[in-house]
């Protein structure tokens, strides 16, 4: 196997990619290409993954109790098995001198000897719009060494196996092979505040309203649900902040002493200020509309507002993933409907 088909740097990749690196990581690649400002990285390849499950014999028996499952009790057994299976794989040696390779890169880019990255995980059929899946499969951030790097890809390809994975892809009639695992490797930017953009009101429906939702530090808190965010209600035409919810934020994902991400007390003198200023919500807002302009469809969208910037960094958008088919200002069947919004988000792991 060639390097070129275990790992394709983001500033390499066209639209055509995305059935090697999946949507998550195209629409990255795209937004880079456009001027975003977007993490650099490299994305290790679902052909990557396929040749470690063929390699290792386990192609045929993985894909077909993958398959067979077509309820929680089964999908309860296939997990285990499966998931197994890819922890006791042995990567092939192309595939790890590659993502070695992609690693010293990221080091020379950006003149760091060990730098920290974000790996996230893109299955090749994750963000589509009829039928997204987005928030089932694992990232993991603050991840730094090679040996590290490997071990978090390893664990991205073992998600594609979680019993709500595996359910979901019975459900919608989706099959293993058809949707293979690609995994992202970016730099991870040193949030001072993070969260998610919806260009929809993903409680009405409203187009006319976007949404912000907020945090300090990392996203993780709030993906997770320990922390409820603050929340910004935009109008779209004048740019006007409509509503401001500032919540009591208990935990905080930020770093520890020995330089690790995890969730920590929220700092008291923090715990009830906003997480963003007013110009820093336009700001996002702005971003939020242009990605949408770009893209050509409703967006959901991860940022991260870095230490001592004055933009935010795009790290995702997907298409809508609580009203992207819904009629406007239709109420949401949920009782929570921002919380059923925020499970739709990646599940990220801190290490």
């Amino acid at each position: 196997m060639q390097s070129t088909n275990v790992v394709r740097w983001l500033d390499d990749l066209e639209d055509a990619d995305r059935t090697v690196v999946g949507g998550k990581v195209a629409e990255l690649a795209r937004l880079r290409r456009s001027g975003f400002a977007v993490p650099d990285g490299f994305a290790i390849t679902a052909e990557a993954f396929v040749a470690t499950l063929r390699s290792n014999g386990i192609e045929e028996e993985i894909t077909r109790v993958a398959d067979q499952v077509r309820d929680d009790a089964q999908a309860e057994q296939a997990e285990q098995r499966c998931r197994r299976m890819v922890a006791e794989c042995v990567l092939p040696a192309e595939v790890v001198a590659a993502i070695e390779d992609g690693y010293n890169g990221l080091i020379a880019r950006q003149r760091n000897p060990r730098p920290q990255v974000a790996v996230r995980s893109s299955a090749l059929r994750e963000d589509l719009a009829q039928a997204s899946s987005a928030g089932q499969y694992d990232s993991f951030l603050g991840i730094s060494g090679i040996e590290a790097i490997i071990d978090a890809v390893r664990r991205c390809w073992m998600s594609l196996f979680s019993q709500r994975a595996l359910v979901y892809r019975a459900r919608n009639g989706i099959s293993t092979a058809s949707s293979p695992m690609a995994v992202a490797v970016v730099e991870l930017v040193e949030a001072r505040s993070a969260g998610v953009a919806f260009s929809v009101h993903p409680v009405t429906g409203n187009p006319d309203r976007l949404t912000i939702e907020s945090t300090f530090g990392w996203g993780e808190s709030l993906v997770q649900g320990r922390v409820r965010p603050d929340r910004f209600e935009v109008d779209r035409d004048a740019g006007r902040i409509l509503r401001r919810d500032i919540a009591r934020k208990s935990w905080v994902s930020c770093r520890t002493d020995q330089g690790r991400i995890a969730e920590m007390p929220m700092p008291a003198v923090l715990a009830d200020q906003p997480s963003l200023a007013d110009e820093e919500v336009q700001a996002i807002s702005d971003v939020l509309l242009r990605v949408e302009a770009m893209l050509g469809y409703h967006v959901d969208m991860e940022w991260v507002w870095p230490q001592r910037a004055s933009a935010p960094v795009v790290v995702q958008a997907r298409p809508g993933t609580v009203h992207a088919t819904a009629p406007a200002r239709t109420p949401a069947a949920s009782a929570d409907p921002f919380a059923a919004a925020l499970r739709h988000s990646p599940s990220m792991v801190v290490r």
